[in-house]
Formats: structure tokens, C-alpha cells, sequence
């Protein structure tokens, strides 16, 4: 934090004022005083009653910050070492938190207050086994709403399947059960799903409910959307023909590839069974190159049905 010019006056007055409010006991008050002081002279005196009084108002983010202006302050003094251990404690920074306490009681005989580190020890456990269960609840208040996600809209079920990404594997894999198989999740929402999952390389099998067809896909079976086959060879043809010469339409039907494809996955080898083709049923109406892809072809007509498909969640989807 970079010092400000002021007068000197002005910084002798906000650290009056800071420590009186801080004698009183009105952290509120000190904490606007600090700020104005610290602001002007970064001064250690001023750093660890400033960091006090955050930590009294459970502002922790903030006083950690401060603090670690100052960290070799801290390092030197067993009483505000383990302030800015508590500090981290109450972070969730549980994992630092820990070594400074394995190394601060494994030098017992070179420290002079071993009730404080055992006291941190406490706090930490403490802490940890609180964050355990407020985690728990609200994984199941979440789990309980992504069982539910079937009759909301699609921004209601992509909003959910974010909140899951704060999940652990454990919780995440339960949900991802759930969403995988309900037949009322938007197909998108599923593949944003089995991505994760692929990207994990979960080896266990998940039921899927695709395109009112019940299968079981592993994970780690899977490659990307991005690394598909059929899905980079589409977009290299569109990419050839359009990228340099038209960027707009490159853009627009790029975007529609995306959204198809994302429905599709993982099986869209089943569906795109020529990517030349494809393309040609999907986009005849907008260019000549792409009707002569399919021009007197009679085996467009499954593709066909599905694009036909695809347009109508897609346009479901966008009225929600």
C-alpha cells in the first residue's frame, strides 16, 4: 500500500482520534480514523490496533490485507502471530493456518507462550468442523433444489448448475446424477454437467436422459465438445468458407453450430454423420455453397428432422 502526501498535522489528528475511539471500545469509529492515518504513514504502531479492530468488527478479508503489509511484525510476536493465524482461520485459509501452528508447537521449547498455539490449535479444529457442517447444509439446501430444477426455466437451471461448481467432487457427483437423468433438464444444462465431469475424468457411470432416450455414458469415456471430431470439423469448414470473406455470417452460424452441438453431446456422431452435409441441411437458406452440399440428396432427411428439432428447444428456450 502506497503512501499519500498529507499533512502532518492531518495524520497526527486521525491517529488521536483512531486510538481514542479504539480505547473506547467504538471499533467502528477507530477503523475510519486507521484508515485516514494508514493511508498517510504506513506505520507498524498504527498496523497491528488497525488489523485489532478489523478483526473486532469481523471484517477478516480486510485485516489480513493490512496485516500482511506488515507480515514480519507479525512473524516476531507469538501474541500477533496468532492474531493473523486466527485471521486466517477465520478466512478459511485453514490450510496455512495449520503449518503455522505444526511449526509454532513443534518449537515448544523455543516458544515462550505455548498456551497461545495450543489455543489456536482449538480455533482451528473449531473452525474447520463449523465451516464442515455449514458446508453440508448448504450443499443439501442445493442438492434439494437441483432435484427440483426439471419444471424451472433454462436461466433458472443454469444459475443452479453454477452454484454446484462450488460443490466438492462428492456432492457434485450426486447432483450430476440427478440433473443427468431427469428428462425436464434443458439438454445444454446437461452437457455444462457431463462436461464438468469429463473434465474430471470420473470414472463411474452416470445414467442420461438424451433426447427422450435413457443410455449410460462414463465420463472419462468422453472427450470435450471442443475436442469432438464432428464439432472441429464442422467448425474448420465454416471457418475455410466464411472466417476471412464474410466474418459476420462466420459469427452467426458459428454461434448455431455451438448451440446444436451442445444439445447434441455426447453423441453427436449419431446425429452429424457427415459434417459437409450437415451443414448444408442446417444452412441452405443463407448461401448457395451450402444448398450444393445437399442438392438431390435423399439422405438428409434424418438430419433434417433433428436440425428441424433443435430449432424448436432452441426457440423454446429463448421464450422462457
Amino acid at each position: 500500500m502506497g503512501e499519500r502526501i498529507d499533512f502532518p498535522k492531518n495524520y497526527e489528528l486521525y491517529l488521536r482520534k483512531a486510538v481514542h475511539k479504539f480505547q473506547e471500545g467504538n471499533m467502528v469509529e477507530a477503523c475510519t480514523y486507521f484508515e485516514e492515518a494508514y493511508a498517510i504513514k504506513q506505520e507498524s504502531s498504527i498496523n497491528a490496533m488497525y488489523v485489532s479492530a478489523l478483526f473486532q468488527l469481523e471484517r477478516y478479508k480486510e485485516a489480513q490485507e493490512i496485516a500482511e503489509d506488515k507480515l514480519e511484525l507479525y512473524e516476531s510476536d507469538d501474541s500477533l502471530y496468532s492474531l493473523y493465524t486466527t485471521i486466517l482461520i477465520k478466512n478459511h485459509s485453514f490450510k496455512e493456518a495449520e503449518l503455522i501452528i505444526q511449526r509454532k508447537l513443534s518449537q515448544l521449547n523455543q516458544t515462550a507462550n505455548k498456551e497461545v498455539w495450543h489455543t489456536a490449535k482449538y480455533v482451528l479444529e473449531h473452525e474447520q468442523n463449523r465451516h464442515k457442517q455449514n458446508e453440508k447444509k448448504r450443499n443439501q439446501e442445493l442438492l434439494k433444489e437441483i432435484l427440483a430444477m426439471g419444471d424451472k426455466s433454462f436461466e433458472h437451471q443454469a444459475a443452479l448448475i453454477k452454484q454446484m461448481q462450488e460443490m466438492s467432487s462428492e456432492w457434485y457427483t450426486l447432483g450430476a446424477r440427478s440433473v443427468l437423468r431427469n428428462p425436464f433438464v434443458n439438454e445444454i444444462v446437461k452437457t455444462t454437467v457431463l462436461e464438468h465431469l469429463v473434465r474430471e475424468g470420473v470414472a463411474e457411470e452416470f445414467e442420461i436422459y438424451w433426447f427422450d432416450q435413457r443410455r449410460f455414458v462414463v465420463p472419462a469415456d468422453q472427450s470435450s465438445l471442443e475436442e469432438n471430431k464432428r464439432f472441429k470439423e464442422v467448425v474448420r469448414l465454416l471457418k475455410e468458407k466464411f472466417e476471412d470473406d464474410n466474418p459476420t455470417m462466420y459469427q452467426a452460424l458459428l454461434q448455431e453450430v455451438n448451440l446444436h452441438f451442445l444439445m447434441l453431446y455426447p453423441y453427436i456422431e449419431e446425429v452429424v454423420t457427415d459434417a459437409s452435409k450437415w451443414l448444408g441441411t442446417c444452412f441452405n437458406q443463407y448461401d448457395a455453397y451450402f444448398l450444393n452440399l445437399v442438392e438431390n440428396d435423399p439422405d438428409n432427411q434424418i438430419m433434417k428432422t433433428w436440425i428441424q428439432r433443435l430449432n424448436e428447444e432452441i426457440a423454446a428456450m429463448m421464450m422462457e
